[in-house]
């Protein structure tokens, strides 16, 4: 109950935030499809209505229930951005609570909530929006192992916006580290056919706008020419998007599992020497975390993402506003890391190996790093060192019941 109340505060400081924004000065985006939305509903035909079928139709058919022809309409249009993003900010912790804990998750959302990017853009009549709660749902559609349901989720994200490829992408990347070897390309096929059968007929069919995307991206449209940019447009960014101090948390809590890192494997070699000062008469098996694809997804969204957006000639600046939960969680996830350092709570001293003699080998238990692409547990894990005999073929039977205490 005490996690779902500190989201709700949260959510308050988020909504909070986020309603400054209301009765903005409307970008030229934003107004043209206001506009195409209610020359949609009063079945005109004019450039307004092409507009409509520029992207697809998902946001403007809600935005077709907001009273369009009524005075206001672009502040209820606003406010529905910010209902959206609310509920991507749920679907955020439920993923990352599933997947990190709620402490963490808290933190995400905490992260989310004062993102500088997000604060600005959330407000904004924008159809990526969308694209954000469809690929959420698609991500924890992943995590249950149902490739169907993923797939279907993701043709939904491309019926709000183009910028689902960037969802679609990371689940590919996920699916070799979701599923076992012998499900994987029939999982990755399955994806990939619901989510074309979900969404292709709208692209084939109905938009107007398709080969304006490839001209834009290309660069050879010379009427989107000002939006070239190069190709460090969007990491130069990143300090608007993120902001220094969520960017200085990244990067200490980066620092820590680092030294932490450094520490742990030079204090295990220095007591595996000290056994045997020679390196012989002992075989070492380490055994840590294996990569899994659930504490991965941030990395997967972001990677793939900025190596497109880096490519490609054209570049509006709000079309990173999708990656913001992924940039979150990296946070969230590095601030949990800080925190943990700075009270050594749920953080074993490193540098302290506890050996033990068993039978003729030696045990050693030391705490593990632990990185952001890891899975993050409330039950300390350990590292296993555990030594061979010579001869001996196997490692010694016994192993340790209790982790490296303190001293």
């Amino acid at each position: 109950m005490l996690p779902w109340l500190a989201w709700l505060g949260i959510l308050g400081v988020f909504v909070a935030l986020r309603a400054r924004g209301v009765g903005h000065l409307l970008m030229w985006d934003e107004a043209m499809d206001l506009a195409s939305v209610r020359a949609w509903v009063t079945s005109s035909r004019d450039a307004f209505s092409n507009a409509f079928w520029a992207h697809p139709p998902l946001f403007p058919l809600l935005l077709a229930r907001l009273a369009p022809l009524r005075t206001g309409f672009a502040e209820r249009a606003e406010g529905l951005s910010i209902a959206v993003q609310a509920v991507n900010l749920f679907l955020l912790f439920v993923l990352n609570r599933r997947l990190f804990g709620s402490a963490i998750a808290l933190l995400a959302c905490a992260a989310l909530a004062g993102l500088p990017g997000a604060v600005f853009f959330d407000a904004w009549i924008k159809r990526d929006h969308l694209v954000v709660t469809f690929g959420l749902l698609a991500l924890l559609a992943l995590d249950r192992r149902r490739g169907l349901m993923a797939g279907i989720l993701l043709g939904f994200a491309l019926l709000a916006k183009e910028s689902a490829l960037f969802y679609l992408a990371a689940v590919l990347v996920l699916v070799p580290l979701a599923f076992k070897r012998g499900e994987r390309v029939k999982n990755a096929a399955a994806i990939l056919a619901t989510a074309a059968a979900t969404s292709v007929w709208w692209y084939v069919l109905f938009s107007t706008f398709s080969g304006t995307y490839l001209r834009f991206a290309l660069g050879r449209d010379p009427g989107l020419s000002g939006w070239n940019q190069p190709w460090t447009y969007y990491l130069e960014r990143t300090w608007l998007d993120v902001g220094p101090v969520a960017l200085a948390v990244l990067a200490a809590g980066l620092g820590t599992w680092v030294v932490a890192r450094w520490r742990a494997s030079r204090s295990a070699s220095h007591a595996t020497l000290s056994r045997n000062p020679q390196g012989s008469g002992f075989g070492v098996q380490f055994s840590i975390f294996n990569l899994q694809y659930s504490t991965s997804w941030p990395w997967a969204l972001l990677i793939p993402a900025y190596l497109y957006l880096g490519l490609a000639r054209g570049k509006a600046p709000w079309l990173t506003m999708c990656l913001y939960p992924a940039w979150a969680t990296l946070i969230g996830l590095a601030a949990h890391e800080l925190l943990a350092a700075i009270s050594r709570f749920q953080l074993p001293v490193f540098g302290r190996a506890t050996a033990k003699k068993n039978g003729g080998g030696v045990l050693l238990s030391v705490p593990p790093p632990r990185c952001c692409c890891w899975r993050s547990s409330y039950r300390p894990r350990f590292v296993t060192f555990q030594a061979i005999s010579p001869g001996s073929g196997s490692a010694s039977s016994g192993a340790p019941r209790h982790p490296a205490r303190r001293r």
